[in-house]
């Protein structure tokens, strides 16, 4: 094992049996003596975790346990899939983390004991996402400002979990669409009625013809205009916005390769300046 750690953390990751501080990685043996559940988190990996446990204490002590303050990481990354692992317990809400991902969230939901849930994260990148996970109910991920994930399968009902997003940035991954006309408009209901922030912006993937027929029904139900908005400093798309107070708007458009009905499109909300 290593024994000079670095006093600045800038990217910190948890292997299977190994850790990588700013890419020096620090080897430790298995075993599964010594282990004190009174002192200790047992983290556990996968259905199928190794009876072996990997101690990585003295390394973790070592390196992030050394000073009585917090721990701050710019970038924390967990690729352990499974097994198991134990962590001093007075690492317990030390980490103050810039940025998480990707990762598994039942990963992220073992490690959420060591992570500060009041530091505030800038990016959380999830993959293998279901819609009723435990992940979108830790305090980490509520409070990031920005959240990406990856959608998982194809069924599941995401209309409630992501109405209760309240990311300032929420950038979803899916390859077919997860909410149907009825819902998206459901949707942008609420967005348009809440008191979000300007910059706050959701993007989803959905189909042409279902971007024309919410543009058309915020116009006819919602009292919303046809206009146009700047995307980056050359490119100028159409959208359809409704005005939620005197100064801000909830704007929706879409963007395709291809224009054909059926054909992937992704949906962009986002307050702006009205």
């Amino acid at each position: 094992m290593q024994s000079s750690l670095p006093h600045s953390i800038q990217t910190f990751e948890i292997h299977q049996n190994y850790l990588k501080i700013n890419n020096q990685t620090y080897q430790s043996a298995t075993t599964t003596e010594g282990i004190d559940e009174n002192t200790h988190f047992i983290i556990n990996i996968g259905s199928n975790s190794s009876t072996d446990l990997i101690t990585l204490h003295q390394t973790v002590e070592e390196a992030l346990n050394r000073k009585n303050g917090p721990v701050k990481v710019d970038f924390l990354e967990l690729p352990m899939t499974h097994g198991s692992i134990r962590l001093p317990k007075s690492l317990a809400k030390k980490l103050q983390v810039g940025n998480i991902g990707p990762v598994k969230p039942d990963v992220l939901t073992a490690f959420a004991p060591i992570i500060d849930p009041r530091y505030p994260l800038d990016t959380l990148e999830l993959s293998n996402v279901t819609p009723n996970d435990p992940v979108f109910q830790l305090e980490i991920t509520k409070k990031s400002k920005g959240l990406e994930f990856d959608v998982e399968g194809e069924n599941g009902k995401w209309l409630e979990t992501i109405m209760g997003l309240e990311n300032t940035i929420t950038q979803i991954n899916n390859d077919v669409p997860i909410l149907n006309l009825k819902e998206i408009m459901e949707l942008i209901g609420k967005w348009s009625k809440s008191d979000r922030k300007l910059g706050n912006k959701l993007s989803m993937t959905t189909t042409n013809k279902i971007v024309k027929e919410v543009s058309k029904l915020m116009i006819a139900n919602l009292g919303a205009v046809s206009g146009t908005i700047p995307i980056g400093m050359l490119t100028v798309v159409d959208c359809t916005a409704i005005r939620m107070s005197r100064s801000l708007g909830l704007s929706v458009f879409g963007q395709s390769v291809d224009q054909s009905p059926n054909s992937k499109a992704v949906m962009f909300m986002g307050i702006i300046e009205m």
